[in-house]
């Protein structure tokens, strides 16, 4: 009797100290874990987007006012003001999704050391605890004829079962929490796993806020550069200024004119690579600054970037920032040997004297004046007067609603 009374106090005293090691464990890792978290300091951003707005109201005041130099100015001087509330704000976000990764890489450390130690004292305990039952229970258990002979009297007996159902219950109880920790282990690799896509996912933002402040800095420099062309051509003079809005408008409803009246029903037909032209100055003043030929396609009567069309070349463009440039994602031949592009399609820094800010077709010029078909069709030639003077022009119908312009022409 007093053997297995010893044995069982001994084999309780074994499982009381296991538990108390396992629930100490239990609720230092069950406690609300301190994830890391800042509060986004909004003030500064509302700040900063408080000004943006302002900045945008003032810009649309400014534009409708009367057509000057002045207004001009302060449309440019607006863009540049705005442009860099862009870049702090980017540069803002940035800074916020920093620190959001910082603190999100600290939570992943400490869950990997939880979750390394956690998984180590689990599979420790438990293979204790199975062990011993094993003991205990296979090895060294007793029947229940062999406790009831063994035993002083009956109460002795009785004693001895409840003893040994209470280390069962007991046993069970902790191999229910140690499945139960276990579980919580595998949700914790869950919240690992989503945490890592996390950061993932920041980091990608991270790189698009960063590839936005980019583009904003170049806007900026586009809309310094414009400023500074804008002085230079204009002398800082207001008759000058719009003397060349009169000549940009000129030129733009000679074009327009071209388009609508021009016939291709008498052309003749073309090749790609014939001679159409030789580049001239013709419509000067009014219309031409220079000998160079504007280039421009239009589908379907909608002007379209010409570079479109034309076979990739490396060109010295005149830009926001000069210098040789890859030009052209087309299949057409380029209607001049190696010409320099003295203003491409779209907004430039000399786009500002158009209503639309942008610049319809290509200029170029080049020591080779000769201007070549850059692909099959009809042609037709005309003339269209621009104020006093006549633009000389010819154009391509290529088919598919595809008109090919060149204006200028000798």
């Amino acid at each position: 009797m007093s053997l297995i009374k010893n044995r069982i106090f001994k084999n309780r005293g074994i499982l009381f100290y296991g538990t108390s090691i396992l629930f100490a464990l239990l609720i230092s890792f069950s406690l609300p874990f301190a994830f890391g978290y800042k509060e986004v300091d909004a003030s500064k951003e509302s700040d900063l987007q408080a000004e943006f707005d302002r900045l945008t109201k003032a810009l649309e005041i400014t534009k409708n006012k009367g057509v000057s130099l002045q207004r001009e100015k302060e449309i440019i001087e607006g863009d540049i003001a705005l442009k860099n509330i862009q870049i702090r704000q980017a540069n803002y976000q940035i800074e916020q999704k920093q620190e959001e990764l910082k603190l999100l890489q600290e939570d992943i450390d400490l869950l990997e050391i939880r979750l390394s130690r956690l998984g180590e004292t689990i599979d420790y305990h438990k293979g204790l605890l199975a062990k011993r039952i094993k003991r205990e229970y296979i090895e060294h258990r007793y029947t229940t004829f062999e406790l009831l002979i063994s035993s002083d009297s009956l109460s002795d007996f009785m004693a001895r079962i409840k003893y040994i159902q209470k280390v069962e219950a007991e046993d069970k109880e902790l191999l229910d929490k140690m499945n139960s920790t276990k579980d919580n282990y595998e949700i914790e690799q869950e919240v690992l796993a989503d945490k890592k896509q996390q950061v993932i996912e920041i980091k990608k933002q991270i790189e698009g806020q960063r590839a936005q402040a980019e583009s904003f800095r170049a806007s900026l420099e586009q809309q310094k550069q414009a400023k500074d062309s804008l002085i230079a051509i204009t002398k800082n003079d207001e008759k000058k200024y719009q003397e060349l809005l009169r000549q940009a408008k000129a030129e733009l409803e000679a074009i327009q004119n071209i388009v609508n009246s021009i016939n291709f029903k008498d052309g003749k037909e073309i090749k790609e690579g014939e001679l159409i032209a030789i580049m001239g100055n013709s419509g000067y003043p009014n219309c031409s600054s220079g000998a160079h030929l504007h280039f421009e396609v239009r589908k379907n009567g909608v002007v379209v970037d010409p570079a479109k069309y034309l076979t990739s070349k490396n060109l010295y463009v005149y830009d926001y920032s000069s210098g040789n440039k890859s030009i052209g994602s087309g299949d057409w031949s380029w209607p001049m040997k190696d010409p320099t592009i003295n203003q491409r399609y779209g907004k430039t820094p000399w786009s500002w004297r158009y209503a639309s800010g942008k610049h319809d077709g290509l200029d170029m010029g080049s020591s080779d004046t000769y201007i070549y078909a850059p692909g099959d069709g009809v042609l037709a030639k005309g003339t269209m007067k621009c104020g006093g003077p006549v633009i000389k022009y010819v154009a391509i119908n290529h088919g598919d609603g595809i008109v090919s312009y060149y204006l200028h022409v000798k």
